[in-house]
């Protein structure tokens, strides 16, 4: 036990040892790139524009965790706090997990199992964010054997609060990463935060060069610097460019996809839509990227024979 004004230090290898123990997203080249997933501590950032496929990892992570650690899970339920508009998108969780129960079943996963493992909670403010990681996730966190909690999104409980008040933006948005992250180290948990990306215009450095230069338009995490310090992994999501034919292997599945993805389907001359994950902040791997196509079971490698790129 610490005596009043005992000094107390982590020792190095104890901090190595946490960066030894990762969550696998499910998808290889991706867990290549990440040095073999996830931080099981901390706040890992999820960033992208829309339909990049945020919602979608962030599903499919909600099973992983409950993998034993022997094959990359962490062993425990998730918690999902939808700050987004309309429902939780709860269809597409199930099929996600209808497609991981398939391939877990010979470990006796079920669907249903799965799912039970799996909190949902509405959070539409900042404040209520607050509130919660202050209060209800702790005891949920106590009480269940939760281990990953993902935030879908960080930026959409910001859009109509407080616009014309930064400091007060910025005093609450480290108040929230400051009791994630000890949230994460007292109860040994990892935060999956999304994020969006906004339009930032890049100006000339110096006034001569502005006079001729046309600024440039780049993509950026929304909520600005203040957010960007609070977070231990940042990784971007992109749409990428199509490519000819679907792989064979996933041609049965794109064609039962609806909506925006099911203009992927398969047929003559028909092109699947390749994304990209970048890793554009971490303590313990380079940045690096991979591309990875979605699919009616969720995130998938591009194709088998792809390796991953600098």
């Amino acid at each position: 036990m610490e005596q009043p004004g005992e000094l107390r230090f982590d020792r190095a290898s104890d901090l190595l040892e946490r960066h030894r123990t990762r969550l696998r997203t499910g998808c290889a080249r991706m867990d290549e790139v990440l040095g073999g997933g996830l931080l099981d501590r901390g706040i890992t950032e999820i960033a992208g524009e829309a339909s990049a496929g945020k919602t979608q990892l962030a599903l499919q992570l909600i099973f992983q965790v409950q993998l034993p650690r022997s094959e990359g899970g962490l062993q425990g339920g998730a918690l999902f706090l939808h700050a987004e508009g309309g429902e939780a998108p709860v269809k597409r969780l199930r099929q996600i997990g209808s497609a991981f129960a398939r391939r877990w079943s010979s470990a006796g996963a079920t669907v249903d199992r799965l799912c039970d493992n799996v909190f949902i909670d509405r959070i539409e403010t900042a404040d209520l964010l607050m509130n919660a990681l202050r209060y209800r996730v702790p005891t949920l966190l106590a009480t269940r054997a939760v281990r990953l909690v993902v935030i879908d999104s960080i930026a959409a409980l910001f859009r109509t609060h407080l616009d014309d008040d930064l400091p007060r933006r910025s005093e609450l948005l480290h108040a929230i990463a400051a009791e994630m992250q000890a949230l994460s180290d007292r109860m040994h948990v990892a935060f999956v935060v999304l994020n969006q990306i906004t339009d930032s215009v890049d100006t000339p450095d110096t006034p001569d060069a502005a006079c001729t230069a046309v600024p440039a338009v780049s993509k950026r995490a929304a909520l600005g610097l203040a957010w960007s310090h609070c977070v231990n992994t940042r990784l971007l999501l992109s749409r990428a460019q199509a490519r000819p034919f679907a792989p064979p292997r996933l041609q049965p599945q794109l064609a039962q996809l609806g909506g925006a993805l099911a203009e992927q389907q398969p047929r003559p001359g028909a092109r699947v839509e390749l994304r990209t994950m970048r890793v554009v902040l971490s303590p313990c791997v380079e940045q690096r990227s991979c591309e990875y196509v979605i699919d009616a079971d969720g995130v998938r490698d591009a194709t088998d024979d792809e390796t991953a790129h600098g």
